[in-house]
C-alpha cells in the first residue's frame, strides 16, 4: 500500500509521467508514450501458436504463462495499451517461435533476458507518434 500521497508529474519530451511514489490521474492521451517503427501499424495477437488480426477496442486477457507476442500488421496506426502487474522474481521466458519467425518477431535463441531476445531490434523512443497533431481529440 502506499502513503496516501498524490505522485508529482512532469512532461518528459513525450508526455506527463511520475516523478515520485504515490497515486495520480492522468488523461491516457497526455501520458508518455513510447514509439517504434519496428512494429509497423496495425496488430496482429499471436498467442500459443495461432494468429489473431486485432480490431478496435479488442481486449486479450493473457495469464502468467501464454506464450504470446504482438505484430505489427495493416497500414494504419496501432495504439497497444497493456496494464501489468509482475512480481520481483518471475521468470519470463522468449522462445524461438517458427510462427513468430515469419513476423520477424521471435527470439533468436531461447532466454529469459528481454533484452537478448530483442537485441537486433532498434529501442523505442520517448515520442508521441507521428499523426498524433492530426487525431481529433489531441
Amino acid at each position: 500500500m502506499g502513503d496516501g500521497s498524490q505522485a508529482p508529474l512532469e512532461d518528459a519530451g513525450a508526455g506527463l509521467a511520475p516523478t515520485g511514489d504515490g497515486w495520480f490521474v492522468v488523461n491516457v492521451r497526455d501520458t508518455e508514450w513510447l514509439t517504434s517503427q519496428n512494429f509497423g501499424s496495425g496488430c496482429v495477437l499471436l498467442v500459443e501458436g495461432g494468429e489473431r488480426e486485432l480490431k478496435a477496442w479488442d481486449f486479450f486477457h493473457c495469464p502468467p504463462g501464454v506464450e504470446h507476442v504482438f505484430v505489427g500488421a495493416g497500414d494504419g496506426p496501432c495504439v497497444v495499451l497493456m496494464v501489468g502487474a509482475r512480481v520481483k522474481d518471475e521468470k519470463l521466458f522468449y522462445p524461438v517461435s517458427e510462427l513468430a519467425g515469419r513476423y520477424d518477431a521471435s527470439a533468436e535463441a531461447d532466454t529469459p533476458d528481454p533484452s537478448v531476445a530483442y537485441a537486433r531490434l532498434e529501442r523505442p523512443e520517448k515520442a508521441r507518434p507521428p499523426y498524433w497533431a492530426e487525431v481529433p481529440w489531441a
